[in-house]
Parts: structure tokens; C-alpha cells; sequence
């Protein structure tokens, strides 16, 4: 049996593979898909990278009141001469 990773999603013998799902499978369909791209070997002492904490640069700030709001006009009257 040999350790994979899936470098793109596809549905096959393992089940439906999301991209990055790590799975084992035997050493003729991990060929086949090392082969076809959609998986790469990762070793036994290889670990998955952890997820980053949100930090306050990466929140979405909460909007302004509406009468705060800067307002465009959608289409603007162009003058003409």
C-alpha cells in the first residue's frame, strides 16, 4: 500500500478525493494516478502544513451605517458642448 495525495479532485475505487485528502491505495492505482496527475507519493514522516489562525488583517471588517457611506451615482450625466 502505498501513502498519496490528492493534487486535484476525482471520484474513483477510494471514494470522491477533494485536493490535499491523503488516502492509501495499492501501489498498481497509485501508478495510475501519480501517472495522471492527480495524486503525488508523500512519505511516512511527511506531515500535512497546519492551518494559519485568522488574525485582524485577515477578518472582513463589518460595514459602515448607510448615512456614513461615500454614494456614487451609478450613471453618471456626462456634459456635453
Amino acid at each position: 500500500m502505498k501513502k498519496l495525495e490528492a493534487l486535484s479532485p476525482f471520484s474513483g475505487d477510494e471514494g470522491f478525493m477533494r485536493r490535499g485528502t491523503r488516502f492509501e491505495t495499492s501501489e498498481a492505482r497509485a501508478n495510475l494516478l501519480v501517472k495522471a496527475g492527480l495524486a503525488k507519493e508523500v512519505g511516512e514522516e511527511e506531515e500535512a502544513p497546519a492551518a494559519k489562525p485568522k488574525t485582524e488583517t485577515t477578518r472582513i471588517a463589518k460595514p459602515k451605517p448607510f448615512e456614513d457611506r461615500e454614494t456614487k451615482d451609478a450613471n453618471p450625466v456626462k456634459e456635453t458642448k
